[in-house]
């Protein structure tokens, strides 16, 4: 099976009473924005596209409110969506294809953000779901037959072990990111690493300085050797060896090396 190519899609978020509630398709999704709707403007939402509602937005500013589905439940409900037969939607998955955003990995939603990801299992919390988002009664389940998948054990495999990792509701989410969340918090380091150097004159680090930070970052588990063709890259905050390590202002996210001041002499 070939590696999942997962297409470069953000996942929405609604601002509703204290959380970013998350948009994971084919989990009640559509119930939860009606219900919001619901609450904040007095009828529900008919339109198809969710994502044109108030308080929409691609990356959450507050803790997240998280419901994970069963994913071979998820599976079959995207393939009806769709119109797509199950062989041919587990073919497309097998060699690496999305069918459409509707099999998008839930395990993703974990990726995003710098907030606390709070999870409920559906359908199982649905009603404590329900409650602490105060969104009024909630939806009806209506248990079908179920069929089994066992290809998708490993197609999803981060999903089936979150599902099943979620003892209880509003279970928070422990997973370590190992990139930076965002293009934008990448973009704010720049920008402050840049401001720190203008700051020092543009100083940048000693030779003995430079060696030493380098063969810190080389062999720390953190250091991502094939990243930025071969250049290499810190997957805390994902800095090379090309930049970063240059600037006499930076350290090391994790504390392995701190900012240095040239002398007098090193500066000219």
């Amino acid at each position: 099976m070939k590696p999942l190519t997962i297409p470069n899609f953000r996942f929405s978020y609604c601002d509703h009473n204290g959380y970013d509630v998350a948009y994971n398709w084919k989990t009640f999704s559509t119930e939860i924005v009606n219900a919001i709707c619901l609450k904040t403007y007095g009828g529900t939402y008919r339109q198809r596209h969710h994502f044109l509602m108030d308080g929409y937005k691609t990356t959450p500013t507050q803790p997240v409110a998280l419901l994970i589905g069963d994913p071979t439940t998820r599976f079959i409900a995207a393939c009806h969506e769709d119109g797509i037969e199950y062989t041919t939607a587990i073919k497309d998955l097998k060699d690496g294809k999305f069918p459409s955003f509707h099999f998008l990995p839930q395990s993703r939603l974990l990726e995003f953000g710098d907030h606390p990801i709070f999870m409920w299992k559906a359908p199982d919390h649905i009603q404590d779901f329900w409650s602490e988002l105060d969104l009024g009664n909630a939806p009806q389940i209506i248990y079908k037959e179920t069929k089994e998948f066992p290809e998708l054990r490993e197609i999803y495999k981060e999903d089936f072990e979150l599902f099943e990792s979620i003892t209880h509701p509003k279970m928070i989410s422990k997973k370590e990111r190992t990139i930076p969340s965002s293009i934008w918090e990448q973009m704010k380091g720049v920008s402050f690493a840049v401001k720190n150097l203008s700051s020092s004159d543009f100083n940048t680090t000693p030779p003995e300085d430079l060696a030493n930070r380098e063969a810190t970052c080389r062999v720390c588990p953190e250091w991502e050797a094939p990243a930025l063709n071969k250049i290499g890259r810190c997957k805390k905050c994902g800095c090379s060896t090309q930049s970063k390590l240059r600037l006499a202002t930076e350290r090391c996210p994790i504390g392995k090396w701190e900012a240095v001041n040239p002398s007098a002499s090193e500066k000219q």
